[in-house]
């Protein structure tokens, strides 16, 4: 998920750009403009239902991410060294 906040004049002439090079879909609620309950229970649920399938994963995906990265501090296997007690 990523925010970005423009904290300057409304001064609609600016445009910005972003760009996002990788990074991870996390499943996200959205409910903003939605009114009904009834809807708001339906996407609650399918949220929770990926939220779960998510959380079940996490581990895995982290290291799939973070293998062998050339990063120590991003690289499981060296981050893991990093944190010992030896």
């Amino acid at each position: 998920m990523l925010y970005i906040a423009h904290s300057g004049n409304a001064n609609n002439s600016q445009h910005y750009s972003v760009r996002v090079n990788g990074g991870t879909q996390v499943p996200i609620l959205d409910l903003y403009g939605i009114t009904d309950r009834n809807k708001h229970l339906e996407k609650a649920a399918d949220y929770i239902e990926k939220l779960d399938a998510y959380a079940e994963n996490i581990q895995k995906l982290h290291t799939k991410i973070h293998a062998g990265a050339n990063n120590k501090f991003i690289n499981v296997s060296s981050t893991k060294k990093l944190i010992s007690k030896t």
